[in-house]
């Protein structure tokens, strides 16, 4: 703008007037300014009730966690030894218990080097796979006596010289606990062993003596249910046979643990189900049921299963049912073969994984040794032994124990029989170098259909996820894993589609992994890959990518050690492996400071691994032993006791919902009180209701009009703040539908609405509904999922023959509909509307097809929604060109209506068609609530966002529209000061010209009054 003109030919303020002319023009400006200011106000209302929906929304989320009602409180006598924490579902009252042992991680130390970078170890190999490969095998107590096990004592061994010790069994968990019990005794001279069939205890007497030896309780029944309570003069004991199976002995015991298929085989040509068995008695019983002419029992000696009757053959239908019941092949009657193996053996047909042994016979020292009769490693064993006796060659298990040894006092010769038995048996053909035959790996088939995967990787599991496998023709196969719970489920999942994809899994040739193999003969690569940023390929060891036609998933991880490696070199390539054993290297301070260290991830007895090596300096002692916390509920001794294991020190299934973390051993019993606690549950309901009364009070001053002052609040009279109050109130008044239990609404557990609609709490009130009812109170606040809703449909015509009401009768059976009974079918262009009768908040739509071929698919269609503030239909979104049959269409942050439809509907061929439709809402406070309150603050769509986006674009409208009224008010001043500037010239101009003719004028007067 121009700088001061005030008239200096005029006389006039002409400052003031052009002030006082756009003056008048700005209030343009400042209108619009006002309007801002109110904007802004607006702005700040809904920011505030944003704010105040988001707290609500927190304090929601925790009055829907579970673990809010973990409604127990727990005392523990002795915070040094455990602590503890309580869920919703522990029964109050007093427990009492000892800790016996605590959990302990396997660990392997090296002798000591000189440093850990330098030094190299040698040329060689390593290798890992865990103690489930061992061919001896350690029995709990617990599946003694047909499962009926053994009462734990103490027990008085007294030796022939008449020397009693008295061998304390309280603490025994299983067979080596006890025979370790007895041989670790200094007192007497005795020695208990396994007995040569397994299934009892032996006792030897070293005195020399001539009394009698003897077993005798002191307490309990202990001696009794090992079988050794006897006496004699005699230097050895035989124990009565303890290890049997009775009728309701678990199947997943058999055949060293990997169970049976569950499936049909033949008797005689007659199918037998045994799909339902959960017990070997379950299987006895189908066979006797299913008419075959044969009769089954358990066999005398509970290692199996006798036929009788009539036995012509048994035969498999699918799987290897009949072989894992020992069955397999039997032409007459008779015993089956063993289906449990004695205790510290396992059964011959496990070993190499799972194709057992060939032959009958075996040469060593050039004479035969027939093990025809011999159904497990131990009865091998004892065969060999038995035929050379003590004085020639001895057999035993190899030092990592999963092999066998033939020993002698000079070379030894090894050759084949009948067969390939001694191969099958890991030993080595010719004469030996030494005075020994160390047996290599015998495979033993420790995984199976019925094997769990979270009982794999030491224990750590296999996580959840999908994979994809890709074929060598580059076709990509996508496999949900999400349910998978055993190996049978993965190999069931794969070879489903194994017909036209090629690709099959099976167990491997070892039994310790999956073996995915190719067979379309493509040229490309083998892939299995996760989908997303899932584990589960990697955790069950199929992920990778081969050129070649197989991936081998096996769980016997191995290092190749070079020349130049070094113990640094050892660790990083063990710790690559990321199998569930750690290497780390110690300095111990000494002169010879540094060792390598393995350790398992996992404690406890499944977290045990076998080290193997061929590198000398890299032996390994063991310097922590892999073993099971050990808790005993009651006085230790008791007939009264339990005793429970666990491979973890934190315990979680010992006291129902209660955690246990250990911490030492007691010497005394542990007293854990549990009590109710409902405070947390009072304090989120506190909580809830103090947001929900600030949110609701917020809204309502910001919708109160005070008629004093002519004026309400900045959002008075605003809809989308009026309905969003009134989404709010309908969140806490709804009733929720689809639980088991009794609750359907927060008003049914002691909260409450006043007049004036202010929501309180009856703490008394919520905490008997918790005392009476906590799981249906629990159930409503915290279930997630829906349901479909009940709607009268309508559509816009249908072909003759087929019942509109049929499309949400919950019936989606596809000769249903081919019969009229269910499902719609129209000329392209129809619609169908779902009418609830009241507004819905609506989770998603599902829609089921015909078929999957392409006739029977929808190709497209509109999604619509009846608009509650339009009053009008809206679009949510547009399917085309589907290629599914099933259409599943979910609203993120929900739909609030009374009615949906689908118009437009277009099929591939002349007509849409649809089996079932329905519009689903969810169930449970937690769901409902989640989406309720998400709709309102989603960032994106939410009423407060959208609110404020508005108000932001109204801002901007009016910053744009004030700085274009600025620019032409300044252009408009401009040209004011610029026309008072020319009316100033021209005034300065006139008054010039005045003063030229007043002295014109002076000077002719002069000259005329001279002449």
């Amino acid at each position: 703008m121009g700088g001061s003109i005030n008239g200096i030919a005029s006389g006039m303020d002409t400052d003031a007037i052009i002030d006082a002319m756009m003056g008048v023009k700005r209030q343009q400006v400042t209108r619009l300014q006002l309007r801002r200011e109110t904007e802004f106000a607006k702005k700040d209302a809904w920011t505030t009730i944003q704010s105040n929906l988001v707290t609500l929304q927190l304090s929601a989320y925790t009055l829907s966690r579970e673990t809010t009602f973990n409604a127990k409180s727990v005392s523990v006598s002795d915070d040094t030894v455990l602590s503890a924490t309580a869920g919703r579902s522990a029964v109050e009252g007093d427990y009492s218990f000892y800790v016996q042992q605590l959990a302990a991680k396997h660990q392997l130390t090296t002798n000591g080097f000189y440093d850990y970078d330098e030094t190299t170890v040698g040329i060689g190999s390593i290798s890992f796979e865990t103690a489930a490969a061992k061919v001896v095998k350690d029995v709990d107590l617990s599946s003694l006596n047909g499962g009926q096990g053994v009462d734990r004592g103490i027990i008085k061994i007294t030796d022939r010289d008449g020397i009693s010790a008295n061998i304390d069994l309280t603490s025994a968990m299983s067979i080596q606990d006890v025979l370790d019990e007895i041989n670790k005794n200094t007192t007497i001279n005795v020695t208990a062993t396994v007995a040569n069939d397994g299934l009892g205890f032996d006792l030897s007497d070293g005195t020399g003596g001539s009394g009698t030896f003897s077993v005798a309780e002191v307490d309990g029944s202990t001696a009794s249910d090992l079988g050794i309570l006897q006496s004699g003069a005699s230097d050895s004991l035989y124990g009565s046979n303890v290890y049997y199976l009775t009728s309701s002995s678990s199947l997943e015991l058999l055949n060293d643990g990997l169970g049976v298929d569950k499936g049909t085989f033949n008797i005689n040509g007659t199918v037998v189900d045994i799909s339902l068995a959960m017990t070997i008695g379950d299987a006895v019983d189908a066979i006797n049921n299913a008419g075959t002419g044969a009769t089954a029992s358990l066999r005398s000696d509970g290692l199996g299963i006798t036929l009788s009757g009539t036995v012509t053959s048994v035969s498999e239908d699918a799987g290897n049912i009949a072989a894992d019941l020992g069955l397999f092949g039997m032409i007459g009657t008779g015993d089956g073969s063993d289906v449990l193996a004695g205790m510290n053996s396992v059964l011959l047909k496990n070993l190499n994984g799972g194709a057992g042994v060939s032959g009958t016979t075996i040469l060593i020292n050039g004479q035969t040794v027939d093990l025809s009769s011999a159904s497990t490693l131990q009865e091998a064993v004892n065969l060999i032994n038995n035929e050379y006796g003590t004085t020639a060659v001895s057999a035993n298990y190899n030092s990592l124990e999963n092999g066998i040894k033939l020993s002698s006092s000079a070379p030894i010769t090894v050759a084949e029989g009948d067969g390939t038995v001694a191969a099958d048996l890991g030993l080595a053909i010719g004469v030996s170098t030494g005075n020994s035959v160390t047996g290599a790996d015998l495979d033993l088939q420790y995984i199976g259909a019925n094997t769990r995967l979270s009982s794999l990787n030491f224990g750590s599991g296999v996580r959840s996820g999908d994979i994809t496998i890709t074929n060598k023709d580059g076709e990509e196969l996508a496999f949900d894993m999400s349910e998978a719970d055993t190996i049978g489920d993965v190999l069931d999942a794969i070879n489903a589609s194994s017909a036209t994809s090629s690709v099959t899994a099976t167990i491997n040739s070892t039994g310790d992994g999956v073996l995915i193999t190719d067979t379309t003969g493509g040229a490309g690569s083998l892939i299995v890959s996760e989908d997303g940023s899932g584990h589960f390929a990697e955790d069950l060891g199929i992920k990778s990518s081969v050129a070649g036609a197989t991936i081998d998933g096996s769980f016997e991880q191995s290092i190749t050690i070079a020349n130049t490696d070094s113990l640094e070199d050892i660790r990083d390539s063990v710790n690559s492996l990321g199998m569930g054993v750690k290497a780390s290297i110690i300095n111990d301070g000494s002169s010879m400071p540094y060792r390598l260290v393995f350790s398992s991830e996992n404690s406890g007895e499944i977290g045990e691994f076998i080290y193997d090596t061929d590198i000398s300096v890299l032996s390994m002692n063991v310097s922590a032993q892999a073993r099971d916390a050990i808790l005993v509920l009651g006085e230790p001794g008791s007939d009264n006791a339990v005793y429970s294991s666990s491979s973890s020190n934190k315990v979680n299934d010992f006291i129902q919902g209660v955690e246990l973390n250990l911490a030492d051993t007691s010497d005394s019993a542990i007293n854990i009180k549990i009590d109710s606690n409902y405070d947390d549950v009072i304090e989120a309901a506190n909580d809830f209701v103090e947001k929900y009364n600030t949110l609701m009070d917020k809204m309502g001053d910001q919708l109160t009009y005070d008629a004093s002052l002519g004026e309400g609040g900045p959002l008075f009279g605003d809809t989308n703040l009026f309905m969003l109050q009134q989404d709010v109130f309908q969140m806490v008044t709804r009733s929720v539908d689809g639980g088991s239990g009794n609750v359907t609404s927060m008003m049914q557990v002691g909260f409450t609405l006043n007049t004036s609609g202010e929501l309180g709490i009856n703490e008394s009130e919520l905490r008997n509904s918790l005392s009476d009812d906590m799981e249906s109170v629990v159930e409503f606040f915290t279930l997630r999922g829906d349901s479909a809703t009940s709607a009268t449909v309508s559509v816009t015509g249908t072909d003759s023959g087929w019942n509109v009401a049929g499309l949400t009768d919950g019936n989606d059976n596809t000769s249903d509909y081919a019969s009229g009974t269910t499902g719609w079918q129209y000329i392209n262009g129809g619609s169908v509307e779902m009418d609830f009768g009241q507004n819905t908040l609506l989770s998603r739509l599902e829609i089921k097809g015909v078929g999957s071929t392409e006739s029977d698919r929808l190709k497209s269609f509109d999604v619509e929604y009846w608009n509650l503030s339009t009053k009008d239909w809206s679009n949510y979104s547009s399917v085309v060109n589907n290629q599914n049959q099933d259409i599943s269409m979910y609203f993120p942050t929900g739909i609030t209506t009374s009615k949906v439809r689908l118009s437009n509907l277009q099929g591939y061929g002349a007509s849409s068609k649809i089996l079932e439709v329905n519009a689903l809402q969810n169930q449970g406070f937690a769901a409902y609530i989640d989406l309720a309150l998400s709709k309102m603050t989603d960032g994106g769509t939410g009423t407060a966002y959208s609110a404020q986006d508005t108000i932001e674009d109204n801002v901007e409208l009016y910053d744009e529209q004030i700085a274009s009224l600025e620019g032409r008010l300044a252009i408009e001043e401009d040209r004011l000061r610029a026309t008072f500037v020319q009316m100033e010239q021209a005034l300065n101009q006139l008054s010039s010209m005045s003063s030229w003719l007043s002295t014109q004028s002076s000077s002719l007067s002069a000259n005329w009054r001279s002449l």
